[in-house]
């Protein structure tokens, strides 16, 4: 079996690069790519609210003052909706493998 137990529609185990090439969409690629999308938009959220604050910094003092105040706080709620959507991502697909069976 491929590794993580993923399989096509026919049950035959398959790797990501074999997925990745499917024209028939028989196996999904989103399952396995989930966790690479939530670590990328964290890190790059993380990079754009520090980059943020310290371009706020170099305009003004309370220009920057304020965006160490707001830049947390839109992130966690950029963070947050992204998780979300994520997870409604995930439901649909277990949706999917359940009515397959």
């Amino acid at each position: 079996m491929a590794k993580g137990g993923e399989t096509d529609v026919k049950g035959k185990a398959i790797n990501f690069f074999q997925a990745l090439f499917d024209f028939s969409f028989q196996a999904f690629i989103t399952s396995k790519l989930i966790s690479f999308i939530f670590g990328f938009g964290v890190i790059a959220g993380g990079i754009f609210g520090i980059i943020t604050i310290i371009g706020s910094f170099t305009r003004s003092a309370g220009s920057g003052l304020l965006m160490l105040i707001v830049t947390p706080l839109m992130y966690l709620a950029g963070v947050t909706v992204l998780r979300i959507w994520l997870e409604l991502v995930m439901v649909i697909f277990k949706i999917e493998e359940n009515t397959r069976r």
